[in-house]
């Protein structure tokens, strides 16, 4: 299955959730925006299975001055 994360083409075996495919990346879900198909997703919503063609962003906002 393909799709797209954060812009650049992904490529998974299996069957994989948005929250499943996050924490493979060893990302923690706190401080972070997810878009699927240019839609944020609440964090209690990140079970959406992800489909061929679909698109996937992650955004973490950091404070700096």
């Amino acid at each position: 299955m393909n799709f797209k994360f954060n812009g650049e083409s992904i490529s998974l075996d299996s069957t994989s959730t948005i929250k499943e495919f996050i924490h493979s990346l060893n990302l923690n879900t706190d401080g972070l925006i997810i878009l699927f198909n240019d839609e944020i997703i609440k964090k209690d919503n990140l079970d959406i299975v992800i489909n061929e063609g679909c698109s996937i962003e992650v955004l973490n906002f950091v404070c700096g001055g």
